[in-house]
């Protein structure tokens, strides 16, 4: 039986490399990189604030970037341009496996891991004062910068690194400028699935003397959000980019806590490329919210409804791998109230997320495994071959 058994798998294998594509002789690849596009290869939020007074008060800020790759482990911490302290070190090592999930397989899990990392990225790092201050605002002057080291694992052909960085102009008409880089990069070669992560977090608020002749509101333009993704083989290459305001009227003190303010907007852009394919907008996990405020656009609509088909309506491919705005466009929410002053609190989170597993090439034992495995089936469905393939004959 056996020996009938070896000359039927011949036949089999045929009939499995006719039907089944099989991965090509040479090295087959997977590969997967995130990484900011656009305007001097940053992605940038400008935000003009409209109405206020000019006044001689400094912005403060906190600047946090993260990076780590994973075969084996590197990491870097940075916070306002030094390496993060222990309690800040603590807190963004628990950030970096939810930055890491916005790369995972399934539509539901990775969005809903898009929205909890933003989310936690932005609430675990509000500032703690005491005994173990973390993540401190300190004077901009007129700009705060954080970057983590360019990590790079040789073996794995993993890298990765964060940049955050903000910039104020105390001139009429102020724009804050937040300036997020952050990419990874992954191709397997002696690991089966490397993988690399990295984020930033920006916060800066903002205490306005509002003139009361003037509207008060504040200008998004995210004719600069871009992103670079491509993908090869079996790989997952996720970014996105998150900002949102809120404010407190009838104050100047920047140090109370952002908890006690109203929301202003919120925008979460999360794009995805998987497996080859170009990258999309992540439609289930974005947001744009305003709050009840009022809003409208470059375009001249109005309300939030009209606001967000005009946004999605810019979004597309810039280039074979690049999606962003593919036309300047920016949208414009009103502070609600009349008092004289109040603070605006700015955030704005980054991250890219990368992972890739390899291809394994058919090697003959695989093959033989499957031809095995068709024949059983066909044999028990009573649809076993006959006649010419896999019958006893005289010469058995």
């Amino acid at each position: 039986m056996s020996h009938m058994i070896l000359r039927c798998l011949p036949a089999v294998v045929l009939c499995l490399c006719a039907q089944l594509p099989l991965p090509a002789a040479a090295d087959p690849i997977s590969m997967a990189a995130a990484n900011e596009s656009g305007q001097d290869a940053f992605k940038k939020f400008e935000r003009k604030i409209e109405g206020f007074l000019p006044g001689n008060r400094d912005a403060k800020g906190a600047a946090i970037a993260a990076a780590k790759v994973f075969n084996p482990v590197q990491e870097d911490y940075q916070v306002n341009g030094n390496p993060a302290n222990n309690a800040e070190k603590a807190v963004l090592q628990g950030l970096m496996p939810l930055a890491q999930a916005t790369a995972v397989d399934g539509v539901f899990a990775r969005n809903t891991a898009q929205k909890k990392f933003a989310d936690a990225a932005k609430t675990a790092t509000a500032p703690v004062a005491g005994a173990n201050p973390a993540f401190t605002e300190v004077a901009k002057n007129p700009s705060l910068t954080s970057e983590t080291a360019g990590l790079l694992n040789s073996k794995a052909l993993e890298s990765a690194g964060a940049i955050a960085k903000q910039e104020f102009d105390k001139n009429p008409g102020v724009q804050y400028v937040t300036r997020d880089q952050v990419y990874g990069v992954v191709k397997p070669d002696k690991v089966p699935s490397p993988a690399a992560a990295a984020f930033t977090v920006n916060r800066d608020p903002f205490a306005a003397d509002w003139d009361p002749l003037a509207s008060r509101g504040v200008t998004v333009d995210l004719s600069q959000v871009g992103f670079s993704l491509q993908t090869a083989g079996s790989a997952i290459a996720a970014v996105l980019a998150n900002t949102d305001a809120a404010y407190s009227n009838g104050t100047v003190d920047i140090g109370l806590p952002q908890t006690d303010a109203l929301p202003l907007y919120d925008l979460l852009l999360p794009f995805v490329s998987i497996d080859g394919a170009s990258p999309i907008l992540d439609i289930g996990a974005f947001v744009f919210d305003v709050f009840g405020n009022e809003v409208f656009d470059s375009l001249g609509n109005v309300g939030v409804a009209a606001v967000t088909a005009g946004l999605l309506s810019h979004i597309g491919l810039t280039s074979t791998n690049t999606i962003g705005f593919t036309a300047p466009y920016s949208f414009s929410v009103m502070v609600p109230g009349d008092s004289a002053q109040s603070v605006l609190y700015f955030r704005a989170v980054s991250a890219a997320a990368v992972v890739a597993e390899a291809i394994p090439e058919p090697g003959s034992l695989s093959l033989l495994l499957l031809g095995f495995l068709l024949l059983s089936v066909l044999q028990r469905s009573g649809r076993a071959p006959t006649q010419g393939l896999c019958s006893p004959s005289s010469k058995a």
